[in-house]
């Protein structure tokens, strides 16, 4: 096998600007569009900078730890490397020019984006001449399930080294822009029309929160977790956590505490605090925290996440992952949320 390291880089926003971006100027892109990377010769000169202008007050280093990671591995691409680019449900594959082609853009529609910072590369063509365009599904289930991890804009994907050679080598089948765009726009309708009915109680869940709580530990069984809702009063005054998983994967957490919280509008900062100290009245365990609404997250909320390290999945984020869950749900739980298992045709 070739001497290449292996990367999966995200498009942000997952969106068509962000896409066109990507595709129309052949490059790679991440955050961080207030520091010009092209300025710093040495990377932890880098990190040094981009962890005094956006982490200062930020209480978990662990979580720290991991956005400058991604600063790292973004910084640490060399030509030839293999990058892999999630697009819709499909993903393009890119080759990584030198180190000395990254540029920065500092048009305000690109820092509009946050996309400033940028790697040249050369993506694999179909014959229109566009970037292929691959389906998820004929990726193994494992590396599915790596490009689904939240929060990582940079991941190293050098566990499936083999499976990315094949898929540069051999060019699987791919799919026309046009179809992915209209199959796009039919699944964003449908999770908004989800989250909308999960939102104004429009479903058939159970009742007063636990209804919500069965659906996001069936949904963290579907990522492979055995998870068990804790009973209401495990946890002294001020402190909660509706829901405990654990997960034998050396490359992501392995042990959850979650909260969980079905509202309409925005959830507050509560949710963050309350698991804080669920985590705090739990010895000698090692759990990462996550919160889970299917409202809107309000920038209190969202603060004291950054804070403390916390994952936030929250409104569209939470809608995404669901959406993307249907098929491995029961037929039960499917039913309850108002699913349909027909097929529906596209209009093309």
């Amino acid at each position: 096998m070739a001497d290449h390291s292996y990367y999966m880089v995200r498009a942000m926003d997952s969106g068509s600007q962000s896409f066109d971006l990507f595709h129309d100027h052949s490059v790679v892109a991440v955050g961080w569009s207030n520091t010009d990377f092209t300025k710093f010769g040495d990377t932890e000169k880098l990190v040094e900078e981009i962890e005094k202008t956006y982490y200062a007050n930020a209480k978990s280093r662990s979580a720290v730890g991991k956005k400058l990671a991604q600063v790292r591995r973004f910084r640490a691409m060399q030509e030839g490397d293999r990058i892999i680019v999630p697009y819709w449900n499909a993903v393009s594959l890119a080759e990584a020019k030198p180190p000395a082609d990254a540029l920065y853009d500092a048009q305000a529609s690109v820092k509009t984006l946050d996309l400033c910072n940028q790697r040249r590369v050369s993506y694999r063509l179909s014959d229109n001449g566009k970037p292929l365009a691959i389906r998820r599904d004929v990726l193994s289930e494992g590396l599915q399930r790596r490009l689904r991890v939240r929060g990582s804009t940079v991941l190293d994907l050098a566990e499936f080294a083999r499976e990315i050679e094949g898929l540069f080598a051999r060019q699987p089948a791919t799919w026309d822009r046009r179809y992915l765009q209209e199959e796009e726009k039919a699944r964003i309708e449908a999770r908004n029309g989800l989250l909308a009915r999960l939102q104004r109680g429009q479903t058939n869940l159970r009742a007063g929160g636990i209804g919500m709580e069965e659906l996001v530990k069936e949904l963290l069984e579907t990522e492979g977790y055995v998870a068990e809702i804790l009973p209401k009063r495990r946890f002294p005054p001020g402190a909660d956590a509706d829901i405990k998983a654990t997960r034998a994967d050396p490359f992501s957490p392995t042990s959850l505490l979650v909260q969980v919280k079905h509202h309409q509008g925005q959830s507050g900062a509560e949710a963050a605090l309350q698991l804080v100290n669920a985590a705090q009245s739990v010895q000698g365990a090692d759990y990462s925290l996550v919160v889970v609404t299917s409202a809107e997250a309000s920038q209190p909320l969202k603060d004291a996440c950054d804070a403390e390290g916390i994952d936030l999945m929250a409104g569209n984020d939470f809608a995404e992952w669901l959406y993307e869950a249907l098929p491995k749900l029961g037929k039960k739980t499917r039913l309850r949320l108002g699913v349909s298992a027909v097929p529906m045709l596209l209009d093309l």
